[in-house]
């Protein structure tokens, strides 16, 4: 993951330990090396908005937060959280909340000040009524988050290759935008500038294929 301003890259290693390894991306050189606190592979990672915070994610099913700061320990994000692992990580705009998503097929926002969950979210619910997590239902694994560029909605992606949106103020699931691709699983997801349009990059087998679509 790129931190927002482009200096540095944040990667995971798989080993069991949760390796977390930032690049000072202009120089060439390695700034930071060493265990995050996981007990398994590092499967996602993002910035805060103002990159000031690391955000991981891992096969051990929780969310992890390190300040950039020299010296800092990371903090595992506390309360009840995902069942599965967790694939991908996103920072509102405001730096107020990040959202995690995962194989269990449930999104979470955490407020990135206190690090408790907020707000759950599940896929297959829709409407403006609230939404909470009922573990024992069923739906499509979470692979991509992004917030749109003023932080009033969320978009996520399946492997169903649908992109869902989501009211990020509100905490309620818009619609889930047509797809035109069967059979294309959706792999990642990023907002343009302008709020309207996101860009949604998807998957079948050996063909990778890149999509826009308008958001409302």
């Amino acid at each position: 993951a790129f931190s927002p301003d482009g200096q540095f890259v944040a990667c995971g290693s798989r080993s069991r330990t949760g390796m977390l390894t930032v690049w000072n991306f202009r120089r060439r050189a390695q700034v930071l090396s060493t265990p995050h606190g996981h007990s398994g592979a590092v499967t996602a990672i993002a910035y805060s908005a103002d990159c000031s915070v690391i955000y991981t994610g891992s096969d051990d099913h929780t969310v992890r937060m390190r300040r950039t700061s020299p010296g800092s320990l990371s903090v595992v994000l506390p309360g009840v959280g995902h069942r599965a692992t967790v694939t991908c990580l996103a920072s509102s705009p405001d730096g107020q909340h990040v959202a995690s998503g995962s194989t269990d097929g449930i999104i979470i926002i955490w407020n990135a000040k206190s690090g408790a969950a907020t707000s759950t979210l599940r896929c297959h619910s829709i409407g403006r009524t609230p939404i909470e997590c009922f573990r024992d239902a069923e739906g499509p694994a979470v692979t991509a988050l992004a917030y749109s560029a003023n932080g009033q909605r969320l978009i996520s992606g399946s492997p169903d290759g649908v992109v869902r949106v989501w009211d990020a103020t509100e905490m309620w699931r818009r619609y889930d935008a047509a797809s035109d691709l069967w059979g294309y699983k959706t792999t990642a997801v990023g907002m343009a500038a302008q709020v309207t349009r996101a860009l949604v990059d998807r998957l079948r087998n050996d063909l990778q294929l890149g999509s826009r679509i308008e958001i409302d």
